[in-house]
């Protein structure tokens, strides 16, 4: 039996905080990706992630792959701050993730993503109170083959 399906965002968080000059202390998404909403004022920029409907596979049984949709909600103390967050994983995704393997996650549970296709965003979107823009794309992505 080939396997296909992979805990794809928990990939694209791996991924996302692996970029040393977009996650951590002076750099625009400074407190990293996550796969929930962190408690309180925010006073630096992090992402949210869910996987999004459209997520499924291709290539058939001689070349599984899985075809995740993910959905970066980026949320930060101010809107500039948002705005630079946003851009700079936006150009991340698609200028990093550009047709060569990528491997992330641990031994045993790898994950092996190809490339960042099909984004929408930055979108200026509130979230009642709380200033958030919205990144979206698909992730091409398989168990890394190693």
């Amino acid at each position: 039996m080939t396997v296909t399906i992979v805990d794809a965002v928990g990939a694209a968080r791996t991924w996302i905080n692996a970029q040393a000059d977009l996650v951590g202390m002076g750099n625009p998404l400074q407190k990293g990706a996550h796969l929930k909403e962190l408690d309180g004022a925010e006073d630096a920029a992090y992402a949210w992630l869910t996987l999004g409907t459209g997520t499924g596979t291709t290539g058939g049984a001689e070349s599984p792959q899985m075809l995740a949709r993910i959905s970066a909600a980026v949320y930060g103390p101010t809107e500039e701050a948002t705005a630079r967050a946003s851009v700079a994983l936006a150009d991340a995704i698609v200028t990093r993730l550009a047709g060569q393997w990528t491997v992330v996650g641990d031994p045993g549970s790898q994950v092996q993503i190809w490339v960042g296709d099909d984004l929408s965003g930055p979108a200026s979107i509130p979230d009642g109170p709380l200033i958030r823009h919205l990144v979206d794309f698909t992730l091409i992505m398989q168990p890394a083959l190693l």
